[in-house]
């Protein structure tokens, strides 16, 4: 992703939706996780399910080969954020269930 776009870019992209808190919630999420914050602290500090921390945090590191070949091509900083809104808004696949195959669900 571009250095130019800043966490007020990701707000302003997600304004609009009524799930833009969600997204703006997993947004900071990524961000936090590519600082290196844990995902036990990061939980703590959004109240999230570390879980779901987890979930979301491997979720952008199998959706990132996507954004890399993205800005491999140049794509404009838009059509990036709109790839971007996809993964965080789940309009891509759904994270893998962890429970389904301890449950058998």
């Amino acid at each position: 992703m571009s250095d130019s776009v800043t966490l007020d870019d990701i707000y302003a992209l997600f304004q609009p939706y009524k799930s833009g808190d969600r997204i703006v919630r997993r947004a900071k999420l990524i961000l936090a996780a590519a600082s290196g914050e844990s995902n036990s602290s990061i939980s703590r500090r959004l109240e999230l399910d570390r879980v779901q921390v987890r979930l979301w945090r491997e979720r952008w590191k199998e959706e990132s080969e996507k954004l890399f070949g993205a800005e491999e091509k140049q794509v404009t900083d838009k059509k990036l954020m709109v790839l971007i809104f996809e993964i965080l808004s789940g309009a891509a696949a759904p994270p893998a269930n962890p429970l389904k195959n301890q449950t058998g669900q």
